[in-house]
């Protein structure tokens, strides 16, 4: 009965709650985040695609603020927005899914950056929230 008594009062002595690890903090990073994947795909995330002739879904999947640059050889149409030749920017924050059509002969080049645009950046810049995505 005595050793019961002796763990009770341990149990409950201001030693023994100064010893808990509930005083502790806990912080956790979240690193930014972003990614580029063609719709229907599983698994497949990169930070850069190649797309030739055809019609394409891109989905952005991000945690951050984002630049895609689209880089166009030939032409395409972007959300029903013809594109010139050249690099093309756009700003936005979170996630985005967008239409691209190539036609034959043309090629594009998506790549997916975090953070604020690279200075003096050859192309247009354009700030586009929301979907490109005319669907939507």
């Amino acid at each position: 009965m005595r050793a019961w008594i002796l763990g009770v009062f341990l149990l409950i002595s201001p030693w023994a709650a100064a010893q808990s690890p509930i005083d502790h903090t806990v912080s956790l990073r979240i690193p930014p985040v972003a990614y580029l994947r063609p719709e229907g795909a599983r698994g497949e995330a990169a930070s850069a695609l190649e797309l030739g002739a055809g019609l394409h879904g891109v989905r952005l999947l991000a945690n951050t603020r984002w630049t895609l640059s689209v880089e166009v050889r030939g032409e395409a149409v972007l959300a029903s927005r013809p594109l010139a030749e050249g690099l093309h920017l756009f700003l936005g924050q979170g996630s985005l899914t967008l239409t691209l059509w190539v036609p034959p002969g043309s090629k594009v080049r998506l790549e997916v950056e975090v953070g604020p645009p690279t200075p003096q950046a050859p192309g247009k810049a354009l700030s586009e929230p929301g979907s490109l995505d005319p669907s939507q």
